[in-house]
């Protein structure tokens, strides 16, 4: 993907599937985690072309092109989701509702927070 518009358009799919998925199965559990880290991925591969770069092909090109546009808190909750997802993924984690919920509200939220304020604030400038 390497437009604006593709990168919000796989943002609202991912975030359609996720309000799809019922957290309470520990298989939608798992999916659920790994769908809020590619929809955060994809609203910050959305500001990243918007500020007219290339993400790159990989997280850690992501990473080092996504880190000077947000603060360190939210750098760390977008690590936070990256590596709980990652783990999830390849079956070295399982994944509770109570750890669900801690992820989505401790570093899903305020990583979404701090994407829209900073998407608003270049759209608007």
């Amino acid at each position: 993907m390497n437009s604006v518009d593709e990168h919000l358009e796989k943002a609202e799919s991912n975030l359609a599937f996720l309000n799809s998925l019922n957290i309470m199965q520990d298989d939608a559990r798992t999916w659920a985690v790994t769908v809020l880290f590619y929809h955060a991925l994809h609203l910050a591969s959305a500001l990243i072309h918007h500020m007219g770069q290339e993400h790159g092909i990989s997280h850690s090109e992501r990473f080092n092109k996504l880190r000077p546009f947000i603060s360190a808190a939210g750098f760390s909750y977008y690590q936070q989701l990256y590596n709980r997802s990652r783990l999830i993924r390849y079956d070295q984690l399982a994944e509770t509702a109570v750890d669900y919920n801690f992820l989505f509200s401790e570093s899903y939220q305020p990583l979404l927070k701090e994407l829209q304020e900073l998407w608003l604030t270049l759209t608007q400038t």
